[in-house]
């Protein structure tokens, strides 16, 4: 019975392991997986799909942050970044640029900066 409750317990720990391996390295894939998106803008897909990649990389950039500062993967998220922050200003001047000469209720806008 006790030889029982050890092996449980060891599986137990070794699930958990495998779950935390599996988040880091995801954090290690974040910036694979969404520079195309970002490198697109958010005028070729969806916004949620932009600003949902926005939010994997914030997240990837704060681990990278808090457990290796030193990470070329940092270094590589912050370049998406700093395009997404040059696409997202260029969508937003343009998109405004073009509401100028076109009507468009409120709410439209409204709505995009409360998904923000």
């Amino acid at each position: 019975m006790v030889k029982l409750l050890v092996v449980v317990s060891l599986f137990v720990d070794v699930e958990k392991t495998l779950k935390l391996v599996d988040e880091v390295l995801g954090y290690y894939n974040v910036s694979k997986e969404v520079e195309n998106v970002i490198r697109n803008g958010p005028s070729s897909g969806s916004l949620d799909e932009y600003l949902n990649a926005i939010a994997s990389i914030e997240q990837a950039v704060k681990y990278f942050e808090k457990n290796n500062s030193q990470s070329v993967e940092l270094e590589n998220l912050v370049i998406i970044l700093y395009y997404f922050i040059c696409m997202f200003t260029y969508y937003f001047r343009v998109h405004f640029t073009k509401s100028h000469s076109i009507t468009t209720q409120p709410i439209f806008h409204m709505n995009i900066f409360t998904s923000i």
